[in-house]
């Protein structure tokens, strides 16, 4: 029987998927049957690695030459689009510490999303962070589907109240 090691069945749009395929020991030849319900695609090779556009896919494996089943059971893997995130900022007054981040997310599985300003260190489910003093952030936002979008954000600082 054709034999898979499927990845998780969700993933984003543009990450590579890697899948790895096997036989028994007579297999010549595999070949991934891969379609979206429009568009169908055969791939030569036993490990396949590959980026799939946003939607549902189906995918099969054929072992030429395995000894039982020389097909796998389907398996449908979700990819979701590539999250977008935006920005906006308060400034730090003076030296209070009270400046502000706040993420707007769209995209990814739909959320509920985590949140870091500490390049992924610790992540946390709430879209705004306060009490910042002035400084460059690296953010990770994350969705259920271990999904990330990172970048940098400044926290400037005002000198008056």
């Amino acid at each position: 029987m054709a034999g898979v090691s499927w990845p998780d069945d969700e993933t984003c749009e543009g990450v590579d998927v890697t899948m790895n395929g096997f036989g028994s020991i007579n297999t010549t030849d595999y070949y991934w049957d891969i379609t979206d319900g429009t568009d169908l695609f055969f791939y030569d090779e036993a490990n396949l690695t590959a980026s799939f556009d946003e939607g549902t896919w189906t995918i099969s494996l054929i072992a030429s030459g395995s000894c039982e089943s020389d097909e796998s059971e389907e398996f449908v893997l979700t990819v979701n689009p590539e999250m977008n995130v935006s920005t906006s900022t308060e400034n730090e007054n003076c030296s209070a510490e009270d400046g502000e981040i706040s993420f707007s997310v769209s995209g990814g599985d739909g959320g509920p999303y985590q949140y870091s300003i500490n390049d992924g260190l610790s992540f946390f489910p709430t879209s705004t962070f306060a009490d910042l003093s002035a400084d460059t952030y690296s953010y990770v936002v994350q969705d259920g589907a271990n999904c990330e979008e990172s970048g940098t954000v400044v926290v400037g600082n005002t000198n008056t109240f």
